[in-house]
């Protein structure tokens, strides 16, 4: 049994090594073809999501580059398996916050599937990740960006995932982002990100950022003649909308009060006639 053991690790680490390989001479074929050939190899994978130590004693798993596919290809692998890394990176937070080559956390790479349903526990434990990176209201003095992305870290990534509420998004948007200067130029920096999307110019769409939110459905529809891609540019559209809603930018808040203003000037006029 050990020595079968021992095979099936040297297996799973030879694997482990081409499929980084692979990824660091961005030889997707290469990758796929390797991924082709374990995907369905339960000793393998299970060997892979294997806990351990690493050389400075924290914890690890196994095979993290196989880990890692797992989780990008979810939909290639058992239930089983994926569902047993899952509960391992909400239970361990060294083992969430590991990545490669600035790549997304392990913990970050679960949020991307959003037919993934999360435990209120596990909810809790994202959302505690999340406080812990740059200029949210907690106080934290170990804080450190262990979610890497900039404007799209982990933060982004619950604030757009369904496993939280609308109530609970519109509590997160000021717990995340401490002050309102932060979340007006992170808000911004989402939607500029749908203007320079890369598939606007593979189509050649060319949408105005003042018009943003003026855009119907139809009209995108026209411009992509894909419904695929045209449902997921109106679903961001309809995210940064929405969050407008949550947290309205400062500029919008100075005008809603200047018209306020006009209005009581108005209303003070009026009584006197």
């Amino acid at each position: 049994m050990l020595e079968q053991q021992s095979k099936e690790q040297i297996k799973m680490g030879s694997y482990n090594s081409r499929l980084y390989v692979a990824c660091y001479n961005e030889d997707e074929n290469d990758y796929y073809e390797i991924w082709n050939e374990i995907k369905d190899n339960e000793l393998v994978l299970k060997s892979a999501i294997k806990q351990t130590k690493n050389k400075w004693g924290e914890d690890t798993l196994s095979g993290l580059k196989i880990a890692e596919a797992i989780l990008m290809n979810y939909q290639d692998v058992s239930s089983n398996i994926y569902n047993r890394l899952v509960q391992i990176i909400y239970s361990n937070k060294t083992i969430a916050r590991q990545h490669f080559d600035k790549n997304e956390t392990f913990l970050q790479l679960t949020l991307y599937n959003s037919n993934l349903e999360l435990t209120s526990g596990q909810k809790d434990f994202a959302v505690s990740e999340a406080m812990k990176q740059s200029n949210t209201t907690l106080e934290y003095k170990k804080r450190r960006n262990y979610h890497i992305g900039k404007e799209f870290d982990i933060r982004y990534q619950i604030l757009v995932n369904p496993n939280w509420s609308i109530e609970e998004k519109a509590n997160l948007v000021y717990d995340f982002y401490g002050n309102d200067e932060l979340w007006d130029e992170t808000l911004e920096q989402w939607e500029w990100a749908i203007i320079n999307d890369p598939i606007n110019y593979e189509n050649s769409a060319t949408l105005d950022k003042i018009e943003l939110y003026d855009y119907k459905y139809e009209e995108l529809a026209k411009f992509y003649r894909d419904p695929k891609i045209t449902d997921s540019i109106w679903e961001d559209i309809t995210l940064c909308r929405l969050f407008h809603q949550m947290r309205p930018q400062q500029w919008e808040v100075k005008s809603w009060e200047n018209s306020f203003g006009i209005n009581k000037e108005f209303v003070k006029k009026s009584d006197k006639l």
